[in-house]
């Protein structure tokens, strides 16, 4: 779908997205309390802190940044959007790992090649992150994204209340996803995607070296 409405955005508007993005991040974790920084910086744990570059696809000029937060048991996505039509409706969703982040299937739910099996993600609960608000919102002005529960796929999908963090069946450790999507309603075509940035490893590899030097 190539929506050809929006021109890029320029590198100034997309730096305030990030540092948007940042302060949110500030904000939520003065909210939730310290322990859940603790659990997310806690380098004995496969969890942290790790964001997502969603990159505009099919000629939307959406773009986002994205930050989330895993303790092992909770996800929390604080996340800033721009290039998004007013009073156009956009959801994001995320995949596993074997979902491309680039070309004609871009943010598509994975496929083993070797099998043809679906990947590890498949629930519509743990997929399904939020929407962009507000989605008023003039020309120019970013969007955050809020997250909610998917309480039916529909169509038309049915949105649960506003959520704080993904935890049980919602939850999704880090090493399962791969890409995540922006995607506009009402045909929820991909406009944005993106894959994980997790530095997590390399930080930890160039730790060892400093220790073994």
């Amino acid at each position: 779908m190539n929506i050809g409405l929006i021109q890029p955005l320029n590198e100034k508007k997309y730096l305030y997205a990030i540092f948007a993005s940042i302060l949110a991040v500030v904000l939520l974790m003065a909210s939730i309390g310290p322990s859940l920084l603790a659990a997310a910086t806690d380098d004995d744990d496969d969890d942290g802190v790790v964001s997502f570059e969603l990159a505009t696809r099919f000629g939307s000029g959406i773009e986002a940044h994205i930050i989330l937060v895993d303790t092992g048991t909770e996800n929390v996505y604080v996340g800033v959007a721009t290039g998004m039509i007013p009073g156009e409706f956009y959801v994001s969703l995320i995949y596993d790992v074997l979902s491309p982040v680039d070309g004609p299937s871009a943010c598509a739910p994975g496929i083993d090649p070797n099998s043809g099996a679906p990947g590890a993600l498949t629930d519509p609960d743990q997929m399904f992150i939020g929407f962009w608000v507000p989605v008023d919102a003039p020309v120019g002005t970013p969007r955050t994204l809020e997250m909610h529960a998917l309480t039916s796929m529909g169509p038309p999908p049915v949105f649960g209340p506003e959520q704080t963090v993904k935890t049980g069946a919602q939850y999704t450790p880090i090493g399962d996803i791969g890409t995540m999507s922006i995607r506009q309603a009402p045909d929820f075509n991909v406009v944005a995607c993106g894959e994980l940035d997790d530095d997590r490893d390399l930080d930890s590899d160039e730790d060892s070296d400093s220790d073994s030097s």
